[in-house]
């Protein structure tokens, strides 16, 4: 749920940048991430003033969509805190709540899987390494 709000968070800031390049205005990463930027967007925003109320309408659905993702991040954390098998998985380097709730979720019974890598194709999470000598050559996890 969390990555189906996310998109189109990103989309709609997307968007924006592209309506305000239009304009002469270029933004710096993440800009549109900080609070206090939309009211100075909307404020210094130039050309006439329907540019103003579409930043305003799109301020709002951008405030409620990162509403809803802190919402479900909350309760991702809470959650994560009441399961073993989350618990477990985060003790891996780089494994953090969301992560380690979406395996759980989606594999639910490891024991399903014969070994490591049936489990890692089927996750999509096949690390491979990447050099001069073994392009995309896969790591073995087993």
């Amino acid at each position: 749920m969390r990555r189906r709000l996310i998109g189109p968070r990103t989309a709609l800031s997307n968007q924006v940048r592209a309506l305000l390049r239009g304009w002469g205005v270029q933004l710096p990463a993440r800009y549109l991430a900080r609070r206090e930027a939309w009211p100075a967007l909307i404020q210094r925003a130039q050309g006439p003033e329907y540019v103003r109320t579409i930043l305003r309408t799109l301020r709002a659905v951008y405030a409620r969509l990162s509403q809803a993702i802190h919402e479900l991040e909350r309760w991702v954390r809470q959650a994560a805190g009441q399961d073993e098998a989350v618990k477990r998985l985060q003790t891996i380097p780089s494994v953090g709540p969301i992560s380690a709730l979406t395996l759980v979720a989606a594999v639910d019974e490891i024991e399903r899987f014969r070994c490591a890598k049936q489990l890692t194709s089927y996750c999509g999470i096949v690390p491979t390494v990447r050099n001069g000598r073994n392009r995309g050559t896969s790591v073995g996890l087993a």
